[in-house]
């Protein structure tokens, strides 16, 4: 039986073949959990995302940004006030 490769040394194997620094595998890692963590948390709470929308004030599209772990340009501050309308707080932490 073949031995599964696990993210982390998907990612080790990556940086070392494109010599990718520590800083940029930690930026994407933080956008694609960041994503991942809004669509979860919208879809515990029951919420479309025209109805997150509607409560955020925003359009449908912002929203599937938001929960798009290929864009780049959610801000701290809509990530916060995303987080505020699903009854959560956004914590950021370094390890």
């Amino acid at each position: 039986m073949a031995k599964r490769k696990t993210k982390t040394s998907t990612v080790k194997t990556l940086q070392k073949r494109y010599k990718i620094p520590d800083a940029d595998i930690a930026v994407e890692l933080a956008h694609i959990q960041a994503a991942e963590m809004l669509r979860h948390a919208r879809i515990n709470a029951r919420l479309t995302q025209t109805q997150l929308a509607n409560r955020l004030d925003v359009s449908q599209s912002e929203i599937s940004q938001a929960e798009n772990p290929n864009v780049r340009s959610t801000s701290l501050k809509t990530l916060a006030r995303y987080a505020s309308a699903l009854g959560k707080r956004l914590e950021i932490r370094l390890k």
